[in-house]
């Protein structure tokens, strides 16, 4: 299985942890661009994103990483939930990706691309160093979502559960 860090990105932290943990959603920004599912490449939805918000300068990554949250990203990985530096939860990915309408927006701003998750018992930290405490090569520290560069065996994650509970 693959494990994926997913930073809360907003101004207020605090209540993008408490979104996620209440609903059991993970969301990720960019949403004026519609339905990633229109998309077919990370590079379409990078030209989506410099017309949708021409004032942000991380477009390139916003692509890569709604590519990746959207088709790369799958039921039974994990997803290290971060505030920047600190590591704060685990969930695992339950659903598909799915483009949730402003009827439920996200209380910190355009965050309607969403997968529904559950928290799992597990020391973030801990399985951030297991999961090799950097991005997979082509992904970058800073971005959002980044794939972590080593995948979770079956033995590490029952381990980590069972060291959790």
């Amino acid at each position: 299985m693959n494990i994926w860090r997913l930073i809360a990105h907003h101004n207020d932290k605090d209540d993008a942890v408490k979104w996620v943990r209440n609903r059991g959603r993970l969301a990720i920004g960019w949403g004026k661009i519609g339905t990633i599912r229109n998309f077919h490449s990370a590079d379409d939805i990078t030209v989506a994103i410099k017309a949708h918000y021409p004032a942000l300068r991380n477009a390139g990554s916003g692509g890569v990483c709604l590519f990746d949250f959207c088709y790369r990203m799958q039921q039974g990985d994990f997803v290290i939930l971060s505030t920047g530096s600190k590591r704060v939860l685990v969930m695992e990915v339950e659903g598909d990706y799915e483009f949730r309408p402003l009827s439920q927006p996200h209380p910190t701003g355009d965050y309607q691309n969403q997968r529904t998750a559950k928290i799992v018992p597990i020391d973030p930290d801990e399985l951030w160093r297991r999961a090799g405490a950097k991005p997979v090569s082509n992904h970058n520290i800073r971005w959002p979502l980044i794939q972590c560069a080593k995948s979770l065996s079956e033995t590490d994650k029952i381990e980590l559960v069972y060291a959790g509970q």
